[in-house]
């Protein structure tokens, strides 16, 4: 399940970047290049799980992150935007680390583990609250219905 995990983010982050260039299927033993990096990927997704290649039929991010959301296997979640501009907006948590936040003023993240999800202050002076507790850098796990607040903004977890 890592492994999986890891490859959809890898595949996640080279589908942006690669977005604009053009699009094509990663099959096993493909070597990409950004810049002085090189990316080689192998293809270890256990039997009984697609083999298709999970790859947005268009580049916006909602496709991509409809595609990846619809994994087997993987844990799916998503933020609730309770107060604020953009309340009511659900956003899901499709890579393994998701940041939000302003840089600067205070940033949280959200990172999906094998079996569950945790949230951790990442920057910024004004700390986040999880349930009306201050939340530090160490990572504290999430639950379904807990309340996040980060800059005066108020969001929702939400496990499916």
């Amino acid at each position: 399940p890592q492994a999986r995990e890891s490859i959809v983010a890898l595949y996640e982050e080279v589908a942006t970047l690669a977005s604009d260039l053009r699009k094509q299927a990663l099959k096993d033993g493909d070597l990409l290049e950004a810049g002085k990096y090189k990316i080689k990927f192998v293809n270890d997704v256990p039997r009984g799980v697609s083999e298709e290649p999970v790859m947005p039929k268009t580049a916006s991010p909602a496709a991509g992150a409809s595609a990846v959301a619809d994994v087997p296997g993987l844990l799916k979640g998503a933020i609730k935007v309770l107060s604020g501009a953009a309340a009511g907006r659900e956003v899901p948590l499709v890579k393994a680390v998701t940041t939000f936040g302003k840089p600067g003023v205070a940033v949280a993240a959200i990172t999906r583990g094998e079996q569950s999800f945790s949230v951790h202050h990442v920057e910024g002076g004004g700390n986040p609250m999880l349930n009306g507790a201050t939340l530090g850098s160490q990572p504290q796990p999430l639950k379904h219905g807990d309340q996040i607040e980060l800059a005066g903004t108020r969001m929702q977890f939400i496990q499916s």
